[in-house]
This record gives structure tokens, sequence and C-alpha cells, in this order.
């Protein structure tokens, strides 16, 4: 990440493990992540390690989806009032956590 250290919480992608990670602090000269859904951390070499973009969380939000076999639904045009989109439980848990990882790319990109 060069000379710019991420912040306690900032999403990051681990180039060796091509995968993303929450950036928990230092441990000696390693970044510490741990997975997004909890689990247990591991050390990754400065070197390895990038912000992670909008476009990393849209295209493994969409591969992730896709595996499993979730499509988001298409919007409802109304002539009267806003587009509508119906959710299932699916869907929505989908779209939450799309919606809170963009905002915390936006938050870590503000720095």
């Amino acid at each position: 990440m060069g000379d710019m250290s991420p912040r306690v919480g900032q999403l990051v992608r681990d180039l060796g493990r091509d995968t993303v990670g929450v950036y928990m602090g230092m441990a000696g000269p390693y970044f510490m992540l741990r997975p997004v859904n909890g689990g247990r951390e591991w050390s990754v070499a400065a070197g390895a390690l990038r912000p992670l973009a909008v476009e990393d969380v849209r295209a493994d939000l969409s591969d992730a989806l896709e595996a499993a076999g979730i499509a988001l639904p298409t919007p409802t045009v109304s002539l009267t009032g806003p587009p509508v989109i119906e959710l299932g439980r699916c869907g929505l848990v989908a779209a939450v956590r799309l919606a809170t990882a963009l905002r915390l790319v936006a938050e870590g990109a503000g720095e």
C-alpha cells in the first residue's frame, strides 16, 4: 500500500490470497487482516496489500451472487413514482451487504 497505512476496520485486498479482509492492525512488520464475516486473522506483508476499490466490491458481490444462483431482480418501472425493487430475503441481505461495503470503501477513499 505504499506509504499509506489503512485504518482499523478498512476493507483491503490481500493480493497474495486474492481475497478481501478487514484491516485489524499491525503485528511487527505485517498487516493483520480478518475475514469480512469474522474468523481467524492472517498476516500480510505490506507489498501484498492494497485499498479496496468500489469496483472490487461490485465484482466480488456479483461473483458471489452468481455462484450462489442468486439474481438481483430488475426494478419495476413505475410511471408515477420511483423504481421499485422487490427483494426476497437473500436479495435483501445481499443489498444491505453491498451498501455497507460501498459505504466503507467510500469512507476509506476519503482519506
